[in-house]
């Protein structure tokens, strides 16, 4: 669907669900979960670290209240959360990194790899350790 005709039917949900009164309403919520997220999260993020592998205004925070699911089918698996084999592929970068910064701030390792291994369900990263093991390689 082209957005010129998701435009007039996003409208007419908006103004028949009283979308705005249903989003006011939970305003104060949003303000709470926002600043217990900056708080606790991240607040406690080492940016400087960060300098070493990007620059760091290049990164984008994007926090959601939901949990939105997707589903994807990549070499014939069904991978939750994923659209297709490259955005998989994106993640599995993004966790070798998460990892990275863990154990460099004092997480241990193995502990690290195996909660990516187990995330969600028995094996959903796993090669996780093949691919953190890369990004070791490409930072020496």
């Amino acid at each position: 669907m082209a957005a010129r005709d998701f435009l007039p039917l996003f409208n007419d949900f908006y103004a028949d669900t009283n979308y705005s009164i249903f989003f006011n309403s939970h305003i104060p919520y949003f303000e709470e979960a926002t600043e217990k997220f900056i708080n606790e999260t991240y607040g406690a993020i080492d940016f400087e670290w960060f300098k070493k592998y990007v620059d760091p205004s290049n990164l984008r925070c994007i926090y959601s209240l939901s949990s939105g699911n997707y589903a994807a089918t990549v070499n014939n698996e069904k991978m939750p959360y994923y659209s297709n084999g490259w955005t998989m592929a994106n993640e599995y970068i993004t966790r070798a990194y998460d990892i990275l910064y863990k154990v460099q701030h004092d997480e241990n390792l193995e502990e690290c790899i195996l909660r990516e291994k187990d995330f969600q369900f028995k094996d959903s990263f796993k090669y996780i350790e093949n691919v953190y093991n890369m990004i070791l390689e490409l930072g020496k």
